[in-house]
Protein backbone atom coordinates (compact mmCIF):
# COMPACT_ATOMS: atom_id res chain seq x y z
CA UNK A 1 0.00 0.00 0.00
CA UNK A 2 1.40 3.20 -0.75
CA UNK A 3 0.37 6.55 0.64
CA UNK A 4 1.08 9.80 -0.98
CA UNK A 5 1.01 12.58 0.67
CA UNK A 6 1.50 16.48 -0.32
CA UNK A 7 2.73 19.09 2.28
CA UNK A 8 1.49 22.73 1.39
CA UNK A 9 3.19 25.86 3.44
CA UNK A 10 0.49 27.78 5.14
CA UNK A 11 1.67 30.77 3.97
CA UNK A 12 1.76 30.15 0.28
CA UNK A 13 0.83 32.81 -1.82
CA UNK A 14 0.51 34.52 -5.11
CA UNK A 15 -0.03 38.29 -4.67
CA UNK A 16 -0.57 39.44 -1.44
CA UNK A 17 -0.27 43.53 0.03
CA UNK A 18 -0.21 44.70 3.34
CA UNK A 19 -1.15 48.38 4.07
CA UNK A 20 0.77 49.74 6.75
CA UNK A 21 -1.45 51.79 9.34
CA UNK A 22 0.41 53.16 12.27
CA UNK A 23 3.98 54.33 12.61
CA UNK A 24 4.58 52.55 15.98
CA UNK A 25 7.28 50.04 15.47
CA UNK A 26 5.55 47.25 16.63
CA UNK A 27 6.58 43.49 15.70
CA UNK A 28 4.22 41.06 13.99
CA UNK A 29 2.26 38.33 16.33
CA UNK A 30 2.65 35.90 14.06
CA UNK A 31 4.74 35.38 11.29
CA UNK A 32 3.69 31.98 9.77
CA UNK A 33 -0.16 32.80 9.13
CA UNK A 34 0.64 35.57 6.05
CA UNK A 35 -1.49 37.91 8.27
CA UNK A 36 0.25 41.43 9.12
CA UNK A 37 -1.23 41.81 12.75
CA UNK A 38 1.11 43.66 15.65
CA UNK A 39 -0.43 42.88 19.23
CA UNK A 40 -2.62 45.90 19.05
CA UNK A 41 -4.00 44.78 15.75
CA UNK A 42 -2.52 47.13 13.46
CA UNK A 43 -0.12 46.84 10.44
CA UNK A 44 3.53 48.19 11.38
CA UNK A 45 6.42 48.63 8.56
CA UNK A 46 7.79 46.44 11.13
CA UNK A 47 5.15 43.65 11.25
CA UNK A 48 4.53 43.95 7.28
CA UNK A 49 8.32 43.47 6.26
CA UNK A 50 8.45 40.83 9.04
CA UNK A 51 5.61 38.98 7.35
CA UNK A 52 7.18 39.11 3.71
CA UNK A 53 10.24 37.68 4.90
CA UNK A 54 8.65 34.53 5.45
CA UNK A 55 6.10 34.19 3.06
CA UNK A 56 6.99 30.75 0.85
CA UNK A 57 6.12 30.57 -3.34
CA UNK A 58 6.11 32.80 -6.10
CA UNK A 59 4.21 36.08 -6.33
CA UNK A 60 4.56 39.97 -5.88
CA UNK A 61 4.32 41.50 -1.59
CA UNK A 62 3.20 44.66 -2.13
CA UNK A 63 3.63 46.73 1.18
CA UNK A 64 2.03 50.27 0.97
CA UNK A 65 3.24 52.36 3.42
CA UNK A 66 1.63 56.14 4.39
CA UNK A 67 2.98 59.58 5.00
CA UNK A 68 4.30 59.84 8.77
CA UNK A 69 7.50 59.78 10.37
CA UNK A 70 8.73 55.75 11.20
CA UNK A 71 11.07 56.11 13.46
CA UNK A 72 12.78 52.91 14.76
CA UNK A 73 12.52 52.04 18.57
CA UNK A 74 13.18 48.64 19.12
CA UNK A 75 16.69 48.53 20.03
CA UNK A 76 19.13 45.62 18.98
CA UNK A 77 18.90 42.69 21.18
CA UNK A 78 20.95 39.60 20.79
CA UNK A 79 21.36 38.90 17.02
CA UNK A 80 20.11 41.89 14.55
CA UNK A 81 17.05 39.86 13.44
CA UNK A 82 13.75 41.25 11.91
CA UNK A 83 12.07 41.83 15.44
CA UNK A 84 14.67 44.62 16.90
CA UNK A 85 16.76 46.97 15.57
CA UNK A 86 16.68 47.58 11.87
CA UNK A 87 14.74 46.34 9.33
CA UNK A 88 15.44 43.46 7.53
CA UNK A 89 14.60 42.54 4.57
CA UNK A 90 15.48 38.99 3.65
CA UNK A 91 16.42 37.23 0.40
CA UNK A 92 13.07 35.78 -0.90
CA UNK A 93 12.34 32.20 -0.89
CA UNK A 94 11.89 31.77 -4.48
CA UNK A 95 13.04 33.17 -7.57
CA UNK A 96 9.75 34.07 -8.34
CA UNK A 97 8.96 36.06 -5.13
CA UNK A 98 9.39 39.77 -5.21
CA UNK A 99 8.48 42.49 -2.60
CA UNK A 100 7.75 46.35 -3.29
CA UNK A 101 7.06 48.72 -1.12
CA UNK A 102 5.29 51.47 -2.12
CA UNK A 103 5.31 54.70 -0.12
CA UNK A 104 3.39 58.47 -0.40
CA UNK A 105 6.26 59.73 -1.06
CA UNK A 106 8.36 63.29 0.42
CA UNK A 107 6.50 64.57 3.37
CA UNK A 108 6.99 68.85 2.67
Amino acid sequence: MLIVCTLAAVNAHADLSYNVNTTDDLVDDNTDDGVCHAGNGSCSLRAAIMQANHLVGAGITTITVPAGVFQLTRPISGPDGEDNGDLNLTVPNSASQYIAIVGAGVQK
